[in-house]
């Protein structure tokens, strides 16, 4: 994939630096199962942004932030077996706008390679949406789309 930013690794995840200085966060942090003896690492996948306040920021850096982003997914994939799950943000209220990019960006790379699962759930009354991504060789698939079904039903410990 062309047109990546320089990635760091940092202690739960990943760095880049756009060439604006702004500072992306890309991290994967233990989500707790909620059955007994679950047989995975279920990951919680986040992404952050840090914009200096003497910048002004407009948007994204356009594709060369997604393939970074991308880039460091397919990095996850090739050494991990287990699964991720985001939870789109709620706190501007744009978490529609990113299930839609994400879903884009799935859409647009992952050629077979992962299943995703869609749940909606609500956060402080507010109403976002979860997806579980995981290798489509799986040999555990029932029971990652069982548990993501329980913690949808319980929406992802936000009751």
């Amino acid at each position: 994939m062309s047109s990546l930013y320089e990635i760091t690794t940092t202690e739960f995840g990943y760095q880049f630096t756009t060439e604006t200085n702004i500072n992306y966060f890309v991290t994967f942090i233990d989500y707790p199962s909620v059955s007994d003896f679950f047989p995975l690492k279920l990951y919680m996948f986040n992404i952050e942004r840090y914009v200096p306040e003497d910048i002004s920021f407009r948007g994204n850096n356009g594709h060369k932030v997604r393939n970074t982003i991308i880039s460091i997914l397919e990095r996850f994939f090739s050494i991990n077996e287990d699964a991720l799950i985001t939870i789109c943000d709620i706190d501007d209220g744009r978490q529609k706008v990113r299930k839609r990019l994400f879903d884009s960006w799935f859409d647009c790379f992952n050629r077979g390679r992962l299943c995703k699962l869609d749940a909606e759930c609500a956060i402080e009354e507010n109403v976002t949406f979860a997806s579980l991504y995981f290798n489509s060789g799986n040999h555990n698939i029932d029971i990652l789309e069982e548990e993501f079904k329980k913690l949808a039903e319980i929406q992802f410990y936000n009751i």
